[in-house]
């Protein structure tokens, strides 16, 4: 239904990133460390409501976005309904969710709806944000090797489910003539 963006080199792994920001400068310091931590081709929304425009021609690697997004328009969807409109549209996506609050029920409220990790905007954001990036590569990098090794293990199986018939039918051909 949705395709994922593929910038895929083997050699050197590429990322699709969305950004969902409604302070232009503050995109472009995200902009930036996404660029250089994930080796991305970034695209920078000001509101949900354009991303949502746009993700039904491609559904990006990850998703950074602000809880506030009303700087410019106060009528403008908050971080936590574009969650919930993700999920209603059944767009499987991750998302980091950063805002100004440092409050603990919403990171853990944001988190239930699917966010996977949320970030307070403060001095230590950009080491918070260079940690989360290099944790995601490292996840991603973990799935391609389980994918691997269940593609293999899935060939092996079949593998042994024609030999276990093979076997099963010469016993019953056997024990058919004996």
């Amino acid at each position: 239904m949705f395709e994922k963006v593929n910038n895929m080199d083997q050699s050197n792994k590429k990322y699709s990133v969305f950004i969902v920001e409604d302070n232009i400068p503050f995109s472009l310091i995200i902009k930036n460390l996404v660029e250089h931590y994930l080796f991305s081709e970034v695209t920078c929304f000001a509101s949900a409501e354009a991303l949502l425009a746009h993700i039904e021609k491609a559904v990006p690697d990850l998703i950074i976005t602000a809880y506030h997004l009303d700087g410019h328009n106060p009528e403008a969807m908050s971080g936590r309904v574009f969650i919930q409109e993700l999920n209603r549209r059944n767009i499987p996506v991750p998302i980091v969710m950063q805002s100004h609050e440092s409050n603990i029920a919403l990171a853990v409220d944001l988190i239930k709806d699917g966010a996977i990790e949320y970030l307070c905007k403060d001095e230590l954001f950009e080491k918070r944000l260079e940690k989360v990036l290099l944790q995601f590569s490292q996840i991603d990098q973990l799935n391609k090797q389980i994918n691997q090794h269940t593609h293999s293990l899935n060939k092996d199986l079949k593998r042994l489910i024609i030999i276990v018939v093979m076997v099963f039918t010469l016993l019953m051909w056997y024990l058919a003539s004996v």
